[in-house]
């Protein structure tokens, strides 16, 4: 796998068309994570969520956007979700499989997960999902200028969800951004090593 795929950097990159595949029943129980070839999971985490009834909420979703590795996601509920994406630094950015998997080192939250009802693959690899809407700063300007408010700035007219769907297939592709810079080195961890090897040369050998 080329080493400038890097479906994290935007959402016309992270698009994969995996066809209609049919499966037998053993081939089912094999894990969706092995033919996954963007590993959502593992690129976006979710840090925060809320709700927008007035502009100043609402003018937080630009404020989001001007940080980079930042994308939004509206739910049909009208819930917005924050994502930092960047991958897991356990990732393999060629395979995109788990370096810690199955060793003490993978978090639980990794380990209890269902791959066979994986949320991120429906969202995060798709251009549209009916689960949620990815939201980068082309988008959100095109929901902007749709907004209407009242005199106290209270959002009284927002596009339907359909509307949306429809309006954001019809912008043009954005050109992809230069890929992310790989992963440096853990500075809590070297520094935890740094004084489990100064312990070790005080103590002395037994």
């Amino acid at each position: 796998m080329s080493e400038q795929f890097v479906p994290w950097n935007s959402i016309a990159e992270s698009v994969v068309d995996y066809g209609e595949r049919r499966l037998s029943f053993p081939d089912g129980l094999a894990s969706p994570c092995v033919t996954c070839r963007t590993a959502p999971c593992c690129t976006h985490l979710r840090v925060q969520t809320f709700r927008t009834t007035n502009l100043m909420e609402l003018d937080l979703t630009r404020y989001l956007l001007n940080f980079e590795r930042i994308e939004l996601g509206l739910a049909p509920d009208g819930e917005w979700s924050v994502y930092y994406t960047y991958p897991c630094r356990h990732l393999n950015r060629q395979d995109f499989t788990c370096t810690v998997h199955n060793t003490p080192r993978q978090p639980q939250v990794c380990v209890s997960y269902n791959p066979y009802n994986c949320w991120y693959k429906q969202v995060f690899s798709t251009r549209q999902s009916p689960l949620s809407m990815r939201i980068d700063r082309q988008r959100l300007e095109y929901l902007l200028a749709q907004v209407v408010f009242d005199d106290n700035r209270a959002i009284v007219d927002m596009p339907t969800w359909e509307a949306l769907a429809e309006g954001f297939d019809q912008l043009p592709p954005l050109a992809p951004p230069s890929p992310s810079d790989p992963p440096g080195p853990d500075a809590a961890v070297l520094d935890w090593r740094q004084q489990v090897i100064a312990l070790g040369s005080i103590a002395g050998p037994e």
